[in-house]
């Protein structure tokens, strides 16, 4: 089971270290750091991040998102929020939940679209993302809704750049799903504005998974699309090679 960080009102939050990087080095402990987003964060959740030494924030949300549920850490004393503005917007997910008739596989079917088109559309947000993560040393929170697909995606490209093994990836992305109760709760208190309310447990379950088979398909977008990971990183993201040195630097052990 993942550690838990008992970070008051926040959801999915969690350290990304104990990794192996492949050349003996491993992520440092304190570096970097994932979840949902922050606006039901509590007095005592502020004190818990400051307490991790977190200060730099990366929110990869919409516009909309951060002006509907504006993060607690925005403006805060002690916090620098990140964030490119977009109102980016994949497929359409909510109208799939929103339909009667919509089965598991049209659900997951819908999933898969928005992976499968993360690399392509979200390219102006990952290239702030990235200059962020060269630009400072102190522990970074990338965070969106619920800390498992926009999130999912970002830290998987690090972790990629970082040298970590792609099982390893997957499998960090996966923990996600210790806290599906959580992240249900979550989306199913925003039916009014995001359309959960009328799916079944079966048709939503797709949704709330942070299922394997969903990285390697924007994995698979990459190396079909953009010729691998690492060239996609420097053709359009413009992480070349002196970009991914300093990285390693900052987020990986001596």
């Amino acid at each position: 089971m993942t550690q838990q960080f008992a970070i008051e009102g926040s959801i999915n939050f969690r350290p990304v270290h104990d990794l192996s990087a492949g050349d003996g080095r491993k992520l440092k402990a304190g570096a970097l750091y994932r979840g949902g987003s922050y606006e039901k964060l509590t007095e005592q959740g502020i004190a818990q991040l400051k307490a991790l030494g977190v200060a730099t924030i990366f929110d990869l949300r919409t516009n909309t998102e951060r002006e509907e549920f504006r993060s607690r850490l925005a403006d805060r004393d002690g916090f620098v929020t990140h964030a490119e503005p977009h109102d980016i917007k994949i497929g359409d997910l909510s109208a799939v939940l929103r339909n009667p008739a919509s089965t598991p596989v049209e659900s997951r079917a819908a999933m898969i679209n928005i992976y499968e088109n993360l690399p392509t559309v979200f390219v102006p947000v990952f290239r702030r993302y990235f200059a962020l993560l060269g630009d400072g040393q102190s522990p970074i929170a990338v965070n969106c809704t619920v800390g498992k697909d926009r999130t999912g995606a970002a830290v998987a490209l690090l972790l990629t750049a970082l040298g970590v093994s792609r099982d390893d990836i997957i499998a960090e992305y996966a923990k996600t799903n210790e806290r599906l109760d959580d992240i249900r709760e979550t989306l199913e208190a925003r039916t009014g504005e995001r359309g959960y309310s009328g799916a079944s447990a079966e048709v939503l379950l797709p949704v709330l998974a942070a299922d394997p088979d969903y990285m390697a398909a924007m994995i698979a977008a990459i190396e079909n699309g953009h010729g691998g990971i690492p060239a996609y990183l420097e053709k359009e993201i413009g992480v070349d090679a002196a970009a991914i040195e300093a990285l390693r630097r900052r987020f990986l052990t001596d």
